[in-house]
């Protein structure tokens, strides 16, 4: 990638150099926690900018057709306000009024991603690629720049180490994705070895997981290289056996290395804390409440389901949205998610499911990189020039003449 090229192309081009820049921009500083927890982000409000300033105007003026993922995602967004402004007429809660605006802005930031990419894609792919890998890299030097002195659980600019974590899974996520038409190159492993480092350092045992996961189904990628698909395979197999016969012995010859006893202590000490069980991240609310698994719970006034390990939210993405807006929204939701990699290859469902896999211990559906990753999926295969050469499939989106989302800016 050169970015010089990369310029002249934006100048000639029929994506906005000024919507480009933002969504750039959004990706180096999202990481950037500064305002309390619930509210946006200064990431966020520019990227607000950018949606405003466009996509509204793009909606507006388009006459086509909506594809399905469109059509799906907008229902799913009107259910939670519907089912949370039904809740909050009996149970009052300002969080039951503002959760749904969370679902109406990531699904305008899903919207804003593929608006993008319809415009340009190869400039999209290479800006976004830059930028993806130019966060990493800051996060990483932050960690070492900056530690967390006498904090077991690196956070960097994040409120908690859970959003780093998972933040770093949507970065790998999102790598994947844009790569998926050519084979990965050392750089890119380099990177996946920059976003296992940040994992090590949040240790959230779901990132860990996830991760791992993710790595496995990389190794069967057809973007990865055969001699790098040796490599890791045999290091896997080996790796595997050092831990299965000599378990935590192998460690002790590395009890100088902080990052690697943690990740190990963490792992081991799965199912230990009360917040590993069902009931520590509130799942037992579930089966103890059916009656809102037809017509949803809306996403507050928790003090209705007050037990003796919490009265918050659920610790679940996947749970919050079984049991706020019922089976039909968590249907839609499934739906959503199986239209944005609807006649995908089986790694990036691979890749997807290691995603959504984080969700079910943590609060992760909420989290803006989240539905950014569902756009840069969508958006990458819509409009690669690998399915646009293909016959047959057009039918499934809108058209390659005619972007989902319309209108020059």
């Amino acid at each position: 990638m050169r970015l010089p090229n990369i310029y002249a192309r934006l100048a000639h081009g029929n994506v906005s150099m000024w919507l480009a820049g933002i969504w750039m921009l959004y990706l180096l500083i999202s990481p950037l926690y500064v305002f309390p927890k619930g509210l946006p982000q200064p990431a966020d409000l520019l990227l607000m900018m950018g949606i405003t300033g466009g996509l509204i105007v793009s909606f507006l003026s388009y006459r086509g057709g909506i594809p399905m993922v469109y059509l799906v995602g907008m229902l799913f967004v009107g259910l939670t306000f519907i089912i949370n402004l039904t809740n909050n007429f009996f149970f009052p809660d300002k969080r039951l009024l503002l959760s749904s605006t969370y679902y109406a802005y990531n699904f305008l930031v899903f919207a804003f991603v593929v608006h993008l990419f319809s415009k340009d894609h190869h400039v999209m792919k290479d800006l976004t690629y830059f930028a993806v890998a130019s966060s990493v890299i800051v996060q990483c030097l932050w960690a070492i720049l900056f530690p967390d002195f006498g904090v077991k659980r690196m956070t960097a600019a994040f409120h908690n180490p859970n959003q780093l974590s998972y933040w770093g899974l949507c970065m790998a996520a999102m790598i994947f994705y844009l790569k998926r038409d050519e084979k990965f190159s050392r750089f890119d492993f380099f990177l996946f070895v920059v976003i296992a480092y940040i994992q090590a350092l949040a240790l959230s045992k779901s990132g860990i997981i996830s991760y791992s996961v993710m790595l496995i189904f990389l190794i069967f990628a057809r973007q990865t290289p055969a001699r790098a698909k040796v490599g890791l395979g045999v290091g896997l197999v080996f790796f595997g056996i050092f831990i299965g016969f000599l378990g935590t012995q192998v460690f002790s010859f590395y009890d100088d290395v902080a990052v690697v006893e943690r990740v190990v202590g963490r792992i081991a000490g799965i199912g230990q804390e009360n917040d590993d069980s069902l009931e520590g991240r509130g799942y037992n609310r579930i089966w103890e409440n059916p009656h809102y698994l037809v017509y949803g719970a809306g996403e507050g006034s928790f003090d209705r389901f007050r037990t003796r390990w919490s009265s918050n939210e659920l610790h679940s993405g996947l749970a919050t949205i079984v049991f706020s807006y019922g089976v039909f929204g968590f249907a839609l939701f499934g739906l959503f998610v199986m239209l944005v990699v609807y006649k995908q290859p089986w790694q990036c469902w691979a890749i997807m499911f290691a995603v959504i896999l984080y969700g079910a211990s943590s609060q992760t559906i909420r989290f803006t990189h989240t539905w950014a990753t569902f756009g840069i999926a969508y958006a990458t295969f819509v409009y690669s020039p690998t399915r646009l050469r293909g016959k047959g499939q057009a039918h499934l989106y809108a058209p390659p003449d005619r972007p989902p989302i319309s209108g020059r800016l």
